[in-house]
This record gives structure tokens, sequence and C-alpha cells, in this order.
């Protein structure tokens, strides 16, 4: 991890990131249903939070080409 919180991150990433609290992994698709920003601006979130190692991408084994998201373990105490 960079040392960065959530808090200095714009605000798509924030609700991404406090969508994926809850612990359960989401694809792009769902995340879009979830939240009031474009399919587009979500997946600049996920790069954001994953270049800050604070979310991880899984392999969806229901969906090879819709990869999972899910927060670090380390990044929840953040």
């Amino acid at each position: 991890m960079t040392g960065i919180t959530v808090d200095c991150l714009p605000s798509s990433a924030k609700a991404v990131f406090s969508l994926l609290r809850d612990g359960k992994p989401r694809t792009l698709n769902e995340m879009v249903e979830n939240v009031s920003f474009s399919p587009r601006t979500i997946r600049n979130a996920l790069n954001r939070l994953r270049d800050n190692g604070l979310i991880v991408a899984k392999f969806n084994f229901r969906d090879a080409r819709k990869p999972l998201y899910q927060i670090k373990t380390a990044a929840v105490r953040v």
C-alpha cells in the first residue's frame, strides 16, 4: 500500500470503496447498478483504488470476462 487514504481520493473512488466495504466481491456491472456514476467513471475509480493498493481484482469463475473487485484485507483499517 502506498499510504494513501480514501479521504484523498475523488468522490467516485470513495463511493466505490464504500460499496465494497461489506466484503462482498462485485463486478463492474454490479457497481454501476448501485452507484450514480457512469461505467467509465467507475472503471477509472477502480483503477485508481487498485493502483493505490486499496482493492484487488480477482478471477470470476462464473464469467472470466468480468473480474470481481474486493477490498484488500489491509485496507479495511483505512
